[in-house]
């Protein structure tokens, strides 16, 4: 998993000059750590002169030579990598006819200098050393030749109108050559044209995704800014620089002439639409299907829908015939999109989920009917989520585009529930990761609250925890807003993903997934729990095993008098006919959902012991008062809450949990001051418990619930100690000014 943090790394190595301008004045900026294209953490320096961002380690760009990657990279390239309109945008952008021959370095697969040949404009050669360079010079028919500009006999001495590299220089370790080496070949009033990722880019605001794409860590030397590249353009001798900064790419034109104007933005769509039109009659379904989709990507943004109709007809039948993905009935070619679990462009074309969002958008404006629609947008959904995990350091079309699939699929939601008819579960919810086949495995279904859209590492290392023990976890994430993007990147060991608007609390979010997800119901044992508790690595493994002996329909680790008798929620397993009474999977699934606490907590938590007693489930509880307190009178035991009053005892009996408002809140006013020892004890890490309650500081998600930790009876303990120490420290400089001011005489 790779982890992009901004921070300093002193003495990581001796400070090196700035590739672009030449200062050796960098200052830390960031770190790439386990990328996965390199071997070892990646450092990057910032420039304080010019602003460019450079890795100062030891032969950084290295990604090429990794197993697989022409392989994989070529396809990926055609079929939806490549943005063939950014890489066009900059040349079309120039006012004046567009006549001239063409030199493309670095060209790739060799789109530009195929589109300015096959659309007339004048010759075109490529350079291109890598694998597919190869493939597109046979692929297009297109002269690409495989070498550096300065080793190019076939035309060394030829002069062109236009010297073109697109995302090229910042894969060179000295940039200052690379221009001197490739200007030889522009005529005296030729324009070379670069672009290159920006260095704006580089902030922490940024998303990850876009992050990563820019960093390409493995791949590129430095990530200039636009006053470091005019500089550099202007040192190789160009009198004339015009340099524009998108917010994420960097256009650079240079000339020894005059330059002409500029446009802003694409200057020509309709050239470009007939170019991908062409495109699409290639005789390779990789190149074609690529060609199809961006032609109906961009011809619906841009409103021009009678492309849209002569376009997509032509995309959907590819899909069907070349992949066997049915656009018409997404619901055949749903179970084999969820048994993808690695890149395999032969099979799943890179633009397969954006193709989905595309197709149902399409169907949505040709007026197909909601229910038509709602399982395209959730298989876009999922689609695009599992190209983010397999290659998310190409991912960067899905990583935007997901947004939009949620958004439809929100639009959906509300069209399919706006009758008069009830609905037990009103809240947006979708799945995000299909967990696959549950037939006879141990499952979890997980309820999580995330108001920020990220998991912490705390409840991370619980899921890791159930999913080493043999349980396929399904994490249910209640966020307040289900077009947001969510941060899941912690989330590598769950095996499903179901993300639902928060409200109801844990047991709607336990029923909307087991909705979502029937499969759950042919699993062979089901957990069903929540982020409401720590749990701790030591006595994991030991509570698992004592759990599975257990034959009891209906097994709950803790019980309650308080109010009436009841098993605690926060943890429960349903076996044998826990999982095949039909009545008991109606109610899971089709429970009620209340917005206030109290209720929730009356008509489920307080009842659901006798609810299976009801359904003739048999029960266990592992951990009941009645072994703490063997013969006691129920009157006397309503006053204990089990998990607060001795967590410490439970613990040592094998317990491997604690409650996280325990510890942050301290509701009870316990004594707590050897928590962490405990907890150490038990295989906790206790920076996980600071950075969870750091970043859940309040009870999770519970409406009507105003307590916050500045309220004197929820404080956590640790406040309490930290204020007890200041008025230590209060009192002591208080006597020491009294002395100052009433000296002995």
């Amino acid at each position: 998993m790779v982890e992009i943090k901004f921070t300093t790394f002193p003495g990581v190595s001796e400070v090196r000059s700035c590739p672009v301008c030449g200062a050796r004045n960098g200052e830390d900026l960031l770190e790439v750590s386990q990328p996965v294209y390199y071997d070892s953490t990646l450092h990057m320096y910032k420039c304080k002169s010019c602003g460019t961002a450079y890795f100062i380690d030891e032969d950084p760009v290295i990604g090429y030579d990794s197993e697989g990657f022409s392989h994989d990279y070529w396809m990926n390239y055609v079929q939806n990598w490549a943005g063939i309109s950014a890489m066009l945008e900059p040349l079309l952008a120039v006012e004046r006819p567009r006549t001239g021959d063409l030199l493309d370095v670095g060209c790739g697969f060799g789109f530009v200098p195929h589109f300015w040949q096959s659309i007339g404009y004048g010759d075109a050669y490529g350079l291109e050393t890598s694998m597919y360079g190869h493939v597109g010079s046979e692929k297009l028919g297109i002269n690409i030749i495989h070498s550096y500009y300065n080793e190019a006999t076939e035309i060394q001495g030829q002069k062109f109108d236009y010297v073109f590299s697109s995302e090229v220089i910042e894969h060179v370790e000295d940039p200052e050559a690379f221009v001197n080496e490739i200007k030889v070949a522009l005529k005296d009033d030729g324009i070379l044209v670069l672009t290159t990722p920006s260095a704006t880019v580089l902030t922490e605001d940024t998303s990850f995704i876009s992050l990563l794409a820019t960093l390409s860590p493995g791949f590129h030397y430095f990530i200039a800014s636009a006053n470091g590249l005019k500089d550099l353009l202007k040192k190789c001798g160009f009198e004339h620089v015009e340099v524009r900064d998108s917010g994420h790419r960097l256009f650079a034109w240079a000339s020894h002439e005059q330059l002409p104007r500029i446009d802003e933005g694409f200057a020509d769509w309709p050239v470009y639409l007939e170019y991908l039109e062409g495109l699409a009659n290639s005789g390779d379904p990789h190149i074609s299907g690529g060609a199809l989709y961006r032609g109906v990507k961009d011809a619906f943004n841009l409103g021009m829908f009678d492309k849209v109709d002569a376009l997509y007809p032509r995309f959907r039948d590819l899909a069907l015939k070349q992949y066997n993905i049915d656009f018409d009935n997404i619901g055949l070619s749903q179970n084999r999109l969820r048994e993808r679990d690695k890149v395999d462009y032969e099979r799943f074309p890179s633009w397969l989920g954006c193709g989905l969002l595309y197709a149902g958008l399409v169907k949505k404006h040709n007026g197909a009917e909601p229910e038509v629609l709602e399982p395209i947008f959730a298989a876009a959904i999922e689609s695009m989520d599992t190209e983010i995990g397999l290659a998310e350091q190409f991912a960067v079309e899905p990583a935007y585009f997901i947004e939009r699939a949620k958004h439809e699929h929100k639009l959906l939601h509300a069209a399919l529930t706006a009758d008069d008819t009830p609905e037990p579960d009103p809240k947006h919810a979708y799945i995000l990761r299909h967990p696959g086949d549950l037939k006879d495995e141990k499952v979890c279904v997980f309820a999580i609250y995330s108001p920020s859209g990220s998991l912490t590492d705390a409840t991370a290392q619980y899921i890791n925890l159930l999913s080493e023990q043999g349980f396929k976890v399904i994490a249910c994430i209640a966020v307040k807003n289900t077009e947001d993007a969510l941060t899941v990147s912690n989330l590598s060991k769950a095996a499903g993903i179901v993300v639902r608007e928060n409200g109801g609390m844990d047991f709607s979010a336990w029923s909307r997934a087991l909705k979502l997800i029937p499969e759950c119901w042919d699993a062979e044992r089901l957990v069903v729990t929540n982020d409401s508790v720590f749990a701790l690595p030591g006595p994991f493994e030991g509570f698992i095993n004592r759990l599975l002996t257990s034959t009891a329909d209906y097994v709950a680790l803790t019980d309650s008098y308080q109010i009436q008798y009841h098993t605690q929620s926060y943890f429960f397993m349903l076996q044998g006919a826990g999982l095949t009474n039909p009545a008991s999977q109606e109610f899971w699934s089709r429970l009620k959902m209340y917005d206030r606490k109290t209720d929730v907590i009356k008509k489920y938590e307080m009842k659901i012991l006798d609810i299976m007693g009801d359904f003739g489930l048999s029960h266990e509880i592992l951990f009941p008062l009645a072994d703490l307190f063997p013969g006691e009178q129920a009157d006397e035991l309503e006053k204990i809450n089990v998990s607060h009053h001795y967590w410490e005892h439970l613990i040592n009996s094998g317990f491997p949990f604690v409650k996280i408002e325990l510890l942050r809140d301290n509701p009870m006013k316990l004594s707590l001051l050897h928590w962490k020892s405990v907890l150490r004890k038990s295989g906790m890490d206790i920076d996980l418990v600071f950075d969870h309650i750091a970043q859940r500081p309040r009870n999770k998600g519970v409406e009507n619930d105003t307590r916050s930790l500045s309220h004197p009876d929820s404080r956590p303990e640790w406040r309490s100690i930290l204020s007890d120490i200041n008025k230590v420290r209060l009192n002591s400089y208080r006597r020491r000014k009294w002395r100052r001011e009433n000296p002995k005489k």
